[in-house]
């Protein structure tokens, strides 16, 4: 009997100590409720606080200052990298002017990378106001549009920036100092390949200068020589290019249009002379091709020698004509 009063006993604590859980878990959970309740409250409240456009124009501005100073560092290295490789490595190796411009944007971006941070610290001397954003209002909408505005019209603005020094620079000279080494490497490798199949000892090309009436050493093979001869002087070279017609001569020291103080002056011995004048399709004079001595031979030019060398002239006046020099 005492021992069911027991059991009865310990039976009613359980069921008393169970309600006492339940009432206590169910405050808990009830104060845990509220609690969450009351925090989304106030992140609603605080996420519905609209930025004011005092905020948004600095948050702008933040985001424009750097883009103007990337995008100025960008187009105006570009722009200037792109013109030099254009008008030296680009005339050598004949790289067309858009190929120039990719590899003066490789300069650039490269540059943006070194030296991206010192715009940014450049920026950020500027102490500029700086507006106070809650977490939540970074995530507005507004803002983020703000920051892509302010970024996207830095970006315009400093290219447009760089681009002005276009407005400094002589861009027909540029073409003309590309065309010129172009013309330059043209120059060079027929009169070289003509030296070699002429067979002669020395090949000179001559270009005549309107202004000055005198004909220029532009490229010399089996000499280094420049000389300005003036087209009314005693000179076979000059009476070719003054009668517009080939001059072909066996023996250089036998005729009366030879000059021998040159070869007094450089010890060389000229005996046969070949020259052929260049002139445009207007008969305008362009230059002169003289070749001197036929190699190991007494002979004089040949025929074949003529046409070689007349091929050559017209060569490089085609050359200069499709430049437009």
């Amino acid at each position: 009997m005492f021992v069911s009063r027991l059991r009865c006993g310990a039976a009613r604590a359980t069921s008393r100590f169970s309600r006492l859980s339940r009432n206590c878990s169910s405050g808990a959970s009830s104060s845990s409720t509220a609690a969450a309740a009351e925090s989304a409250a106030s992140s609603t409240a605080e996420a519905a606080v609209p930025p004011t456009n005092l905020q948004l124009f600095q948050q702008a501005r933040l985001a424009a200052i750097p883009m103007l100073g990337f995008g100025f560092m960008d187009n105006i290295i570009m722009i200037q990298a792109g013109d030099y490789i254009d008008t030296t490595f680009g005339a050598v190796l004949g790289i067309s002017t858009l190929t120039a411009a990719g590899f003066g944007n490789v300069c650039s971006d490269v540059s943006g990378v070194l030296f991206g941070g010192v715009v940014e610290s450049a920026a950020d001397k500027l102490n500029l106001a700086r507006p106070q954003w809650s977490a939540a209002q970074r995530e507005l909408r507004a803002v983020r549009l703000a920051s892509t505005a302010g970024a996207a019209v830095g970006i315009v603005c400093g290219c447009l920036l760089g681009m002005c020094t276009l407005l400094l620079k002589d861009l027909e000279a540029a073409e003309r100092l590309k065309k010129a080494k172009a013309l330059e490497t043209v120059f060079a490798t027929v009169m070289q390949n003509g030296h070699q199949l002429i067979g002669a000892e020395r090949c000179t090309l001559y270009l005549y200068d309107e202004a000055s009436h005198e004909l220029w050493t532009k490229v010399s093979t089996g000499a280094d020589v420049v000389v300005a001869l003036p087209l009314g002087r005693q000179a076979i070279a000059c009476a070719a290019a003054r009668e517009r017609k080939l001059v072909n001569v066996a023996d250089a020291y036998a005729d009366s249009r030879f000059d021998r103080s040159i070869d007094g002056q450089t010890g060389f011995v000229t005996r046969q002379v070949l020259a052929v004048p260049i002139v445009d399709d207007d008969e305008r004079l362009v230059g002169c091709i003289q070749a001197i001595n036929k190699s190991g031979s007494r002979e004089p030019f040949t025929p074949a020698d003529e046409k070689l060398v007349r091929m050559l002239a017209t060569h490089i006046q085609l050359f200069t004509q499709e430049l437009g020099v």
